[in-house]
């Protein structure tokens, strides 16, 4: 595995995993102000801080060993202003949790990279 090396958005010495699992609980309050749908387990916004107070712990681990799998996206067919459908992929709360995490740890690193690349 390769050393961790130091960048503005990664304290030294600190993995990224773990600065994805400090601030999950806030990325958690991101996804809830959103009021987003349900994803396949059905876990709501008004559900997630529940499930994260009693699961937590468990998914973290399973974000630092690797195991955390995502769970499957729902799909739904909403309508098009010209008429006909397209589908929609709806993640579960946790992992928009999860993806809203990973930005806030490393997102502003990417933005400010893509964004020289589109104005310059």
């Amino acid at each position: 595995m390769a050393k961790s090396q130091w960048t503005k958005a990664e304290p030294k010495g600190l993995p990224l995993i773990e600065i994805v699992c400090l601030v999950l609980e806030e990325a958690a309050q991101k996804v809830i102000r959103n009021k987003g749908a349900a994803g396949v387990d059905g876990i709501t916004f008004e559900d997630l801080p529940r499930f994260l107070e009693k699961h937590g712990e468990k998914i973290k681990q399973k974000l630092r060993n690797g195991t955390y799998i995502p769970a499957p996206v729902k799909r739904v067919d909403i309508p098009k202003p010209n008429g006909g459908t397209r589908m929609l992929g709806i993640p579960t709360l946790l992992d928009r949790t999860i993806q809203q995490a990973i930005v806030m740890t490393i997102g502003g690193d990417f933005e400010e990279k893509f964004s020289n690349k589109i104005r310059g």
